[in-house]
């Protein structure tokens, strides 16, 4: 009876020492909100937005997207002042790690930036300096930011300028655009505009030079580059 007592206190300190090690990932927190999701969807509204990514990723679009090796376009954001900030200004004094996401209505981006928050202090630690970059106006940009207590920049892309020189940005189907208004989600509020297009799931880490040294992009919007192995490049470099 002792050494079973004694065997489990053992373990219990193995668990309170462990701490992260021992916490989700992003991937398996996405992989669950996906099934969950799976579950909970009707059919016929499943069926209409696993249509919107099938089209996307038949369409080859993710594959024309910025790759390993190349130097990142000109390109500027709005930051929560409402002030033009350009990209060369952040990776010209850090490693960026830079990464698109849809808006501060998805969910599975919200699971993303509050896994980079999660890690902040290792990106910070290895010198990184990370953006979360959406369509979202600088006012719901500046609601996400407030929202989930995020220490890290978070900017506006108006009208997917940005996303479209990275080659993520892509028209929203009819069918997913009914869905989304069925769950209340309004692009034209959200971006304060009626261009009703998103940028597919994109993350960038960018060396001093301004040089793509690691590249993630996926049609399907329910998948991400996991910041674990986003840090890993970072350290590396």
């Amino acid at each position: 009876m002792k050494s079973i007592l004694t065997l489990s206190f053992s373990f219990l300190i193995l668990i309170l020492l462990s701490g992260n090690t021992l916490s989700q990932t992003l991937t398996e927190k996405l992989n669950e909100k996906r099934m969950l999701s799976k579950k909970k969807t009707p059919p016929e509204i499943k069926k209409v937005m696993n249509k919107g990514v099938s089209d996307l990723r038949n369409s080859g679009l993710h594959k024309l997207a910025l790759g390993i090796g190349k130097k990142v376009p000109a390109v500027n954001f709005k930051n929560l002042n409402n002030k033009l900030v350009d990209l060369s200004k952040y990776y010209g004094e850090k490693v960026v790690v830079l990464t698109f996401y849809r808006g501060g209505w998805c969910p599975y981006c919200m699971l993303e930036l509050e896994a980079y928050q999660k890690n902040l202090e290792l990106f910070e630690k290895a010198g990184a300096l990370v953006i979360a970059v959406s369509p979202d106006s600088v006012m719901n940009a500046k609601k996400t930011k407030n929202k989930r207590k995020l220490g890290f920049e978070v900017l506006s892309d108006p009208e997917n300028r940005a996303a479209k020189k990275f080659g993520l940005a892509f028209k929203v189907d009819k069918g997913t655009l009914e869905v989304y208004k069925k769950f209340g989600i309004d692009l034209k509020i959200a971006q304060d505009n009626e261009n009703f297009e998103l940028p597919m799931p994109g993350t960038y880490v960018i060396d001093k030079q301004g040089v793509v040294r690691f590249s993630f992009v996926d049609p399907d919007y329910t998948k991400r580059a996991d910041p674990i192995d986003v840090l890993k490049v970072v350290q590396e470099l």
